[in-house]
């Protein structure tokens, strides 16, 4: 059975050395900012966690998702984050002012997964409607659609900079 905690575990003693609570339902996806001090949570409440590992305490809940969330991805500079979820939506937030930017539309279900290219210029998402699609982290504008014979998408290749 999951839980709604996050946990952090000592990998030496094997032992878990914090709990965070907050979330009302199980977490599902985590992603931890470049500098180690911070990470958000996605989970099955609708809701976004911003956590600081200093104090161990959430420090901003985000509300605009209306079904669970799924996914969760940070870009290489730590500057936006997107969330996909069941709503078939992916939101675009600023990490900064801590505000949606922008919210993604098109999948046919579910967005499983996403990410950044490593180079931070494009998201990466793949959906329940058998597609991968390819939006600007720039304009937010749609620029690829891959459909072909995919089974329901829940990862991909993430697209690197040569």
């Amino acid at each position: 059975m999951r839980d709604s905690t996050i946990k952090i575990w000592d990998i030496k003693t094997k032992k878990c050395v914090v709990t965070f609570e907050g979330h009302s339902r199980p977490v599902n996806s985590i992603s931890v900012f470049g500098d180690g001090r911070r990470f958000i949570s996605g989970s099955s409440d609708n809701s976004l966690k911003l956590w600081d590992l200093d104090i161990k305490k959430c420090i901003m809940n985000f509300r605009e998702h209306t079904l669970r969330i799924n996914d969760i991805s940070i870009s290489p500079y730590g500057n936006l984050f997107v969330s996909a979820g069941d709503d078939k939506t992916i939101k675009v937030w600023n990490t900064n002012q801590c505000n949606s930017m922008a919210t993604l539309k098109g999948h046919d279900e579910k967005v499983n997964s996403l990410d950044f290219s490593s180079d931070g210029r494009f998201i990466i998402s793949g959906s329940s409607d058998k597609t991968v699609r390819l939006w600007s982290s720039d304009s937010f504008h749609l620029n690829i659609k891959y459909k072909k014979n995919l089974s329901k998408t829940r990862s991909y290749p993430v697209i690197k900079k040569k």
